[in-house]
This record gives C-alpha cells, structure tokens and sequence, in this order.
C-alpha cells in the first residue's frame, strides 16, 4: 500500500515539477535551448525507479500542458507550437536517459544517443520557428537579440565596421550555438539525474555521473583544431576593417566550424581534469568540474587538446589503477 501511494506521490510531483519550471521559462521569457537541462529530469528518474511505459501517461499530461501554458502564459506572443515542440522534445530526451539506464549500454554511449536526439529536437525546432516566423524564437529575430547583448555589453560603435562584420557572425552562429547547447544540456540533465537518484531519492549508487565516459581524439583532429584556433584569433584583428561579402562569409564559416567542435576538446579537457582528481583520491568533484569547463570553455578546449596529443588522462587513470590494486 505504501509502495502504491509513494508511486502516485512521485506520479504527481514529475508532472507538477516540470510545469512549474516551464511555466517559470515560459513566464519570465528563458524559453530557450537550456530550458531542456531540467525539464527532463523529473520523468527520466520516474522511469528509472518504476518502469518505462509508467511514463507515458505523465509524458502526454505534460505534452498537452506545456501547449496550453506556452500559448495563454508566455511572456510573449503566445504559441501552442512552442511548447508542443519544447516539451516533446524534454520528454524524448527524458525517456532516452531513463530507457537506457535499463540496458547494458555504457554511459559513453547513453549520452551519444541522447545528444544526437537533442541536437536532432533542437535543429528542427530551429527550422520549424523559422519557418513559422515565430515572432521570438525564429533565429533571425533571436540571435539578432544576442547580438544586441553583445554590443551592450562591450559598448561597440555601432557605425563600426567591426560592429557590423560582428553582427554578421554572431547572427549567422545558430550551428555552433545548437551543438554546443544540445551537448551541454544533455550532460547536464546526466548530472543532475544522477543527483537526484544520489541525494534526493537515496538510491544506491557508488559509480560517478561519468565513470566509464573517456573518448580519443584523433591527433590530426586536434593538429587542425589549433589550426582553427589560431585563424579565429587571426582573422579577428581584420573585423575592424571593411571587408568584401565572400571574405566576411569564409570567415564566418571559420567560426562556425571551430566553434561547433570547441565543446568536444573542451570536456576532454574536463575529463582530464576529472582524471586527475581522481588519482589524488577526489572523486566528487565530476559535476563541479563539468560545469567549470563550460564555464571556462576555451582553457579548457586547450587543456582537451593538450590530452589529445600526450595523453595526460591516461596515465592520471593509471596511477589510480595502481592506487587500487595497493
């Protein structure tokens, strides 16, 4: 019986849970690609605890509500789209953790397949906001507002010719800006998943939220990536400058291409991190660490392409392999 009331018990708070936070997004206009970071959570760790088809009834609530909220409670023009999309998409990702964690996949693997279905989510609801001229969220009109940030913050002149060249690259980064945030959202979702499990439903769990998620980075990849690097910081002393249309587009292409694959040298950087205060006997540090090399993403890209070259990460894991067996 006690089993029984906790089940509805925890039915009710994932539904109640995460409408609150979309309405809180919705309401306060941050309905954007880092609201899926929490929005997943709630039913990811219901199917977890109970089973997988115990999801789909309070994935179809939340569906349907998030419709109803995004279109009568948004800050904005309201829209049943966005939040038909918004939710659809924090359900599938939401189902993918909590599905894969029933299987033997590795969490290397767990977070690839969920990252591809959230990059997939967040590239058609670009499109589709496009498309429908979404009079917020159709990327034309949304980077345009993060170019505007941008030129507030730093106090550029407008009349500049840099000024110009710099609203040209940042309204034109929806690839990199979609990458990286799918990237960042997933693991982050990861993370407090297995938070929540840890510390709030006291689950039995010794292993960290990333044990097992090393990966190589081929040395040619990295050789190019510093490559890359090094004409990004090249070609932004020539902003300043009048440039033709067909330089200014290679030179966002450039930007477009290093900055979509910076997150991946940067979480190696991380793991290398990781790796490092695990050998000195630190091993609850992983989140900290990850939310550290998003933060600080460009040393963190170089630490990743340091490990790439000379492996630094690997012998970190050996010491502690020997650590362990003594």
């Amino acid at each position: 019986m006690k089993k029984i009331k906790l089940y509805y018990l925890e039915f009710l708070l994932v539904i109640i849970i995460s409408l609150g936070l979309f309405a809180l997004f919705a309401i306060n206009h941050v309905q954007n690609h880092f609201t899926l970071i929490l929005i997943p959570v709630p039913i990811a760790v219901f199917i977890i605890r109970y089973k997988i088809k115990d999801g789909i009834i309070p994935a179809a609530i939340l569906v349907v509500g998030a419709s109803l909220l995004s279109h009568f409670f948004s800050a904005d023009p309201g829209s049943y789209l966005r939040g038909l999309l918004y939710m659809i998409a924090a359900m599938s990702v939401g189902f993918l953790h909590g599905a894969i964690t029933k299987t033997p996949i590795d969490h290397f693997h767990e977070i690839l397949i969920v990252i591809g279905v959230e990059i997939f989510f967040n590239f058609l609801m670009v499109i589709v906001f496009y498309v429908v001229k979404d009079p917020m969220f159709a990327y034309d009109i949304e980077f345009a507002h993060y170019y505007e940030l941008f030129s507030k913050v730093f106090k550029i002149d407008q009349a500049s010719f840099y000024a110009q060249n710099a609203r040209v690259i940042i309204e034109n980064g929806v690839i990199p800006h979609t990458i990286n945030s799918s990237i960042i959202s997933v693991l982050l979702t990861h993370a407090f998943i297995h938070l929540t499990l840890k510390y709030i439903c006291r689950d039995d769990i010794t292993e960290g939220p990333f044990e097992g998620f090393e990966y190589e980075i081929p040395k040619v990849a990295t050789i190019a990536f510093l490559i890359g690097c090094v004409a990004v910081v090249a070609t932004c002393f020539t902003l300043k400058y009048e440039l033709k249309p067909v330089h200014i587009s290679l030179i966002n292409v450039l930007f477009n291409i290093v900055f979509s694959t910076v997150l991946v040298f940067s979480l190696q950087g991380a793991l290398m991190a990781d790796a490092y205060f695990h050998s000195k006997g630190r091993k609850r540090l992983s989140v900290i660490i990850l939310l550290v090399s998003v933060l600080l993403f460009p040393i963190f890209a170089f630490l990743g392409a340091f490990n790439s070259l000379f492996k630094h990460s690997d012998k970190a894991n050996k010491t502690e392999e020997i650590k362990d067996v003594k």
